[in-house]
C-alpha cells in the first residue's frame, strides 16, 4: 500500500498541487533581476545559486508575475516569516 499524495495529512482531498516554474520563466526572471537576489540585491554565483520563489506563497500559481529569484538564505527567511505570520493570524482568529 503506497502513500496517497492526492490527500493531505488529515485525508482531505488536495485541490491544488505544487508546480515548478518553467525554465523560460526562470531565465526571464533572472534576466529581469540582473542575476541578483530580489531580497538582498547580491549577485548569484555558482556556489550561491538562485532559488525561485512564489511571491504570493501559492505554490501552484506559476504566473511570471508571481516568480522571484532569491538566494537560499533569503528564501528561507521569507518562508519562515510567512509561516510565522500565518500562525499568528490563525491564533488571532481562533482566540
Amino acid at each position: 500500500m503506497g502513500i496517497d499524495y492526492s490527500k493531505d495529512f488529515f485525508g482531505t482531498e488536495k485541490t491544488k498541487t505544487r508546480k515548478a516554474f518553467t525554465k523560460t520563466t526562470k531565465d526571464a526572471v533572472l534576466e529581469l533581476q540582473g542575476s541578483k537576489c530580489k531580497k538582498c540585491g547580491k549577485k548569484f554565483t555558482s556556489i550561491n545559486k538562485a532559488q525561485f520563489d512564489h511571491k504570493n506563497g501559492k505554490n501552484w500559481d506559476n504566473r511570471f508575475e508571481n516568480c522571484q529569484a532569491l538566494h537560499a538564505g533569503c528564501h528561507d527567511a521569507k518562508s519562515r516569516s510567512a509561516t510565522k505570520k500565518r500562525a499568528t493570524t490563525k491564533k488571532k482568529k481562533s482566540g
